[in-house]
């Protein structure tokens, strides 16, 4: 008889330790970010999403509701929109797209609108970024207006083009300053900010190096407007890979006046524009640490 109560009583001691050691468990860091799944540890669970940073205990598959993602569906649950920029990385030089997301949505697309049109407005550090497209700068401080539709799925919503360049930071954040649906102004949007990051800095132990050594480049066209050529003048800072084209409103190149391996010094060229049609342009010289722009109007 005392032998079995021995023994029921370390069993009852063994469960006593288990169920503590249960109600205790908390999520370890090994699986923290789900990656839009759920994470499990034992009997404790954390409601994946993309980037979520929170740790701690959950019973009963109860959610925690912390974080942006979580914050944005709740906001979201009458109707709204979630439009995100994700974080980029890039090397000097080296064009870069940059998506802009709708993330979620909902009563945004009905029968009478199956497609919506937006317009947003991105604010970043010109001196670090330059967008292929035409966009304003006053100082450092760039900012590109960009606008399209989409119709009954979340994704891309439109994709930006930057070229990465030897700025005064080894970053830029992309803030959307502003965001409409077009056809349905009231709609509620949650924007999340995103980031291009330079990878090929020159780093010296914790100090990043960006000062320059080399004499200021420049890119000047005369006549302006012009009609039957454009007098280039430029001057090259640096030895290196280096190109001049002019390209459309749309970003796309007409033609190209140079392309190939430059010493530095002043230079002038001239661009014939016998059979380019009216209109406005940008000559946009690339060399291997900036990229330089200046509009032109073609008039004949």
């Amino acid at each position: 008889m005392k032998y079995k109560t021995n023994t029921t009583l370390t069993v009852l001691c063994i469960l006593l330790l288990v169920i503590q050691i249960v109600q205790s468990q908390t999520i370890p860091h090994s699986v923290i970010s789900g990656g839009a799944t759920n994470a499990v540890s034992g009997n404790a669970m954390l409601r994946g999403t993309l980037s979520q940073t929170s740790i701690g205990r959950l019973q009963g598959g109860a959610r925690h509701n912390v974080g942006f993602w979580y914050a944005a569906q709740n906001a979201l649950s009458n109707g709204g929109t979630l439009v995100v920029l994700p974080l980029t990385e890039g090397t000097t030089g080296v064009q870069v797209k940059v998506p802009l997301l709708l993330q979620q949505y909902k009563n945004l697309i009905t029968t009478t609108y199956p497609r919506r049109s937006f317009e947003a407005t991105i604010r970043f550090n010109a001196t670090v970024v330059e967008p292929v497209l035409p966009y304003k700068r006053v100082g450092d401080v760039g900012t590109i207006t960009i606008s399209g539709t989409t119709g009954d799925s979340a994704g891309i919503l439109a994709e930006i083009d930057f070229i990465p360049k030897l700025g005064n930071s080894d970053k830029t954040s992309l803030e959307i300053i502003s965001f409409v649906w077009k056809d349905a102004p009231k709609m509620k949007t949650i924007t999340k900010n995103g980031e291009v990051r330079i990878l090929n800095v020159c780093r010296e132990g914790d100090s990043i190096r960006l000062v320059r050594t080399v004499a200021a480049t420049m890119l000047t066209a005369y006549p302006n407007p012009a009609a039957d050529h454009v007098t280039v003048d430029y001057t090259l800072g640096e030895h290196g890979t280096t190109s001049i084209e002019l390209i459309d409103m749309q970003g796309k190149t007409v033609t190209t006046l140079l392309s190939g391996t430059s010493k530095s010094g002043n230079f002038s060229n001239r661009l014939e524009l016998m059979y380019i049609p009216n209109g406005s342009y940008f000559l946009r010289m690339r060399t291997p640490n900036e990229v330089f722009t200046t509009q032109i109007t073609i008039q004949k």
